[in-house]
């Protein structure tokens, strides 16, 4: 193949929609043109949003003392301490974390210590924040490669192989932008030439115009520049990062960039990002170990061997790639991300602690359901796990003599949960059983820190090592926010990581076997796209939700590996979401493997008020239906539909639409104190 130069033909910029575009497609072109349009990128109320954090630090801003950046061009920098927005809805965008993630991860595999290889994955880091206002008669920037900070000097290459960049820019435009008013402009597919071949030639940039929300993705070995803005009345507002990779030095020194305080209010995965974690192997450590105990002091989930292992380790959601640069990049099954597991936990089901420490002696066991329940088309005379249902979302999953916690809510019927200022529900039923009625309970179960799934009487009573499964932003508050009667025992999970839990067995099984749970983190959306910025920033009442995939199954005994777990039974709980796009990833994921059973939850919350509905914030019958029809689950249970004053989507609505569509075959409802069993098959 020709080696690629300026006098090649230059690649079309391709151009996308951020509803339907997919990693895969924004890394090809990458890899062809250098650069890609993303339209919609973000919402208006975000892009609203992050104009009112940042327009007090452009409007303090000096004219630069050089030639780089025109007199009339303002900016402001290290937005991470700056916007919480920007940083969670720009830097912390899941397509863009994809697209960086699946480009400059880098993986070091021939590494001899002594007698043994080792493997070293070192992540991306963020490179720089800044937010321009390029003024009416600012001139052109000359066109430049961003990848010179690094001493990049490459030579021409046929084809783009994944390990070529050093970096991917990413702008999104905060007004409507244009050739006229300053658009940055870039040469397509000079991210292959030779960087000894120069200088670039302005007639063959192209110019990329946006309207308000849209992004332009750049890697940093693209020619690029901002044009002059001509106008005499427009400005042209842009937010842009830089990504980089996690052996590099950052542009921006975000260590000292930001408020130490606005960061560590910002979640585990975007501190990561910054550069608060190592590079493996060992690139970045404190005292030999990882930075996040500054961050996170007093944590022992930060509190790991670096000689060992890297302390929290994200996993790459998509497109995770081999990054050798001797091929060429082609996206990783789906089923090696599922490999990676981020934590690992014991749990001994002879313990006899009480799942709360004001009442120190547990229950010996469940009490009788009133009415147990078997699969709809009939027992198969193994079952062997149980369901039982205790109300709202609270349920426990038992199966191997280990207890499971969901959602715990144990509040009775008159009794009110905080929601945000001013948001406030009714219970309007009783549980099953009270609190301190609990029998043993292994681990807690939360899709989010919300008070209607983690009450305050849970709170207040739960023992403080009592093993928590949930988000990043519920793990923030039952430990960074709570002081000397934090959590101890708390385990974040966000989209798609995993965790392994092993259960103690005296000795393996007939087939020499052991029973081990897996849980994945699932996508979930407790606000509708395009309204989270005007609806949370006013109510502060919808915090971050997951759901979870529960895959029950075995392991040889004699296996220390992860891999060996197969799963016997999957259960999918959808938890406080409502049908979004990014739900759509969940049967690509397990494409092929059989969803037994869905644990919904339906009952069309709204808020402020049942009296003032704002926003429905989980899903009606309507959307329960359209997730069942992407599922396919092979039963599915509603729970979280009657509960609350808050829940104006009846559970009969979601019956009848269930007959409607001949899967009355499909669904088993449960009351509160019901149990449903079912085969964890070996």
């Amino acid at each position: 193949m020709e080696l690629k130069s300026p006098r090649s033909p230059l690649p079309k910029v391709l151009d996308f929609n951020a509803a339907d575009v997919s990693t895969d497609q924004v890394v090809r072109a990458l890899q062809t043109a250098g650069g890609v349009v993303v339209r919609n990128f973000i919402s208006s109320e975000v892009n609203q949003q992050i104009e009112r954090d940042v327009r007090p630090w452009l409007e303090k801003d000096q004219p630069w003392n050089g030639d780089f950046f025109p007199p009339e061009t303002r900016r402001a920098y290290g937005m991470m301490g700056k916007s919480r927005t920007f940083a969670e809805t720009i830097v912390g965008d899941r397509l863009w974390t994809e697209v960086c993630d699946a480009m400059l991860t880098s993986i070091h595999e021939k590494n001899w210590v002594g007698d043994t290889k080792e493997k070293s994955v070192s992540l991306p880091q963020l490179m720089n924040t800044i937010v321009f206002s390029i003024r009416p008669g600012a001139r052109a920037q000359v066109l430049h490669r961003d990848d010179v900070l690094h001493h990049q000097a490459l030579s021409a290459v046929a084809e783009h192989k994944i390990g070529r960049d050093t970096g991917i820019g990413l702008f999104v435009a905060g007004k409507k932008t244009t050739k006229q008013n300053g658009a940055t402009r870039f040469i397509p597919g000079s991210h292959l030439w030779d960087y000894a071949e120069g200088p670039a030639k302005e007639e063959q940039t192209y110019y990329a115009e946006l309207e308000p929300g849209d992004a332009f993705m750049i890697l940093s070995g693209c020619f690029h520049g901002g044009s002059a803005n001509t106008t005499t009345d427009e400005e042209r507002l842009v937010y842009s990062t830089f990504t980089t990779r996690g052996y590099l030095r950052q542009e921006e020194n975000q260590y000292l960039a930001n408020d130490m305080q606005a960061i560590k209010a910002l979640p585990a995965r975007l501190q990561e990002r910054m550069g608060y974690s190592v590079s493996k192997p060992f690139l970045g450590w404190v005292d030999l170990g990882s930075p996040m105990p500054l961050l996170h002091p007093g944590d022992s989930n930060y509190q790991k061997d670096l000689w060992k292992e890297q302390n929290i380790e994200r996993s790459i959601i998509s497109c995770k790639t081999t990054m050798d640069v001797s091929v060429p990049y082609t996206p990783a099954k789906m089923s090696d991300d599922k490999k990676t597991i981020k934590y690992h936990l014991t749990l001994d089901p002879s313990h006899s602690k009480s799942a709360t420490r004001d009442h120190p002696q547990p229950a010996a066991s469940l009490p009788e359901p009133k009415h147990t329940n078997v699969h709809p088309k009939g027992s198969s005379n193994d079952e062997n796990a149980s369901i039982y249902f205790i109300g709202t979302a609270t349920t426990i999953l038992e199966w191997e003599g280990i207890r499971i916690l969901t959602d715990p809510n144990f509040l009775h019927a008159g009794d009110h949960v905080h929601l945000g200022p001013g948001v406030t529900a009714k219970r309007l039923t009783n549980p099953a059983i009270d609190l301190h009625e609990l029998p043993r309970i292994d681990a807690v179960l939360l899709s989010h820190y919300h008070a209607d799934h983690f009450d305050q009487e849970v709170e207040a009573s739960l023992r403080r090592d009592l093993p928590i499964i949930s988000t990043p932003h519920a793990k923030s508050c039952l430990v960074d926010a709570k002081g000397d009667d934090k959590f101890t025992d708390v385990y974040d999970l966000d989209f798609f990581q995993n965790m392994l839990l092993d259960i103690k067995t005296s000795s393996a099984g007939s087939e020499g076997k052991v029973p081990a749970i897996k849980v994945t983190g699932m996508p979930g959306k407790h606000v509708p796209d395009g309204v989270l910025g005007l609806a949370n920033d006013l109510l502060k009442a919808v915090p971050p939700t997951n759901g979870w995939m529960i895959e029950l199954g075995y392991k040889p005994s004699s296996s220390a590996s992860d891999e060996d777990f197969k799963s016997g039974y999957r259960i999918y709980i959808s938890g406080d979401t409502l049908f979004v796009k990014d739900l759509e990833e969940i049967p690509k994921r397990y494409a092929g493997q059989n969803i037994d059973l869905m644990l919904i939850h339906l009952g069309g919350t709204t808020i402020p008020s049942p009296s003032v509905p704002l926003l429905m914030v989980t899903m009606d019958a309507t959307q329960g239906i359209k997730l069942m029809q992407l599922i396919q689950p092979d039963v599915t249970i509603p729970i979280h539909y009657d509960d609350y004053d808050a829940f104006l989507s009846p559970l009969d609505d979601f019956k009848k639409a269930v007959s409607s569509a001949g899967w009355d075959d499909k669904v088993v409802y449960l009351d509160r104190a019901d149990m449903y069993k079912f085969a964890v098959k070996q």
